[in-house]
């Protein structure tokens, strides 16, 4: 999701910080993977790859330096370098739940649904309260239009991470799917309170509120959303993910223009967001 102001000029400072450390080089490469951490979360993806990278060759069997790099090669949708670095990862430590988790998350991004419903079980076993590897197996689930079994696991989820917005809102997705609107509408709501800047809740409930007939309460959500991008200025650092989320927030404008050919909002909106994700057509 979109950081605040405050957020982004502390990791700013941070990396400020971690770079005079990297200099002195005597600590193992912890700096730089620390300084790769707050990269990643600005956005910043080549760059903390390359210091991922870097701590990598000064630690060569660091399962964390391994894991991590597989982790910012899933944010750059890169799941078949991911899964390399998460195996070997697993060579060196083999009771790492971790590991199995971001591989799972690869193996699902490269369709291969077995293995990562098995990836994800394994780091579930060896880790219990890992509540990321629940969320792994309920997206798995949904991709195999099992919606029980995957509300099944993204409940136990928000059970061990009660305030991730995050798994609301995957919680809000499935409910949708099995017709269960008020329940959707409730968690796109409380994800929205637990971070007011999560893009695509605002996205989702635009959805909701379009599927109901309510364009002017769409509008509303859309027009937060160009507030929240435009006052962190983060049109060129839009994460893969958040990016595949705008090009549906777009579909979902294209669709209040159909409806109100007439509001000129709708196309200013929608201009908004094809710059965002670098379309020529604005």
């Amino acid at each position: 999701s979109i950081m605040t102001v405050k957020e982004k000029a502390q990791l700013l400072s941070c990396i400020n910080l971690l770079s005079k450390q990297v200099e002195k080089g005597n600590d193992g490469g912890a700096a730089l993977l620390l300084r790769a951490y707050c990269r990643q979360r600005l956005g910043n993806f080549s760059q903390a790859l390359r210091d991922a990278t870097q701590a990598m060759l000064l630690s060569p069997k660091s399962a964390r330096a391994l894991n991590f790099r597989a982790f910012i090669y899933n944010q750059m949708n890169r799941p078949g370098d991911a899964v390399k670095d998460a195996d070997r990862a697993l060579a060196f430590d083999s009771k790492n739940a971790e590991s199995y988790n971001i591989r799972a998350v690869a193996n699902l991004r490269l369709h291969k649904v077995e293995a990562a419903l098995a990836d994800s079980t394994k780091a579930l076993q060896l880790n219990p309260h890992l509540a990321a590897a629940h969320s792994v197996r309920a997206e798995t689930y949904v991709s195999l239009k099992q919606y029980q079994k995957a509300l099944q696991e993204i409940n136990t989820a928000l059970k061990k991470h009660i305030l991730s917005a995050n798994y609301y809102y995957q919680r809000a997705v499935i409910n949708r799917k099995i017709g269960r609107v008020t329940d959707s509408s409730r968690d796109i709501d409380r994800g929205i309170e637990l971070n007011p800047s999560f893009v695509p809740a605002y996205s989702a409930r635009a959805n909701t509120s379009i599927a109901m007939g309510d364009y002017e309460m769409a509008t509303q959500d859309f027009q937060q959303i160009n507030k929240i991008l435009t006052s962190n200025n983060r049109k060129s650092e839009i994460p893969l993910l958040e990016q595949a989320s705008l090009d549906k927030i777009v579909k979902d404008y294209t669709q209040i223009i159909r409806l109100a050919p007439n509001d000129a909002a709708g196309y200013y909106n929608r201009g908004f967001l094809y710059l965002a994700i670098g379309n020529n057509e604005a």
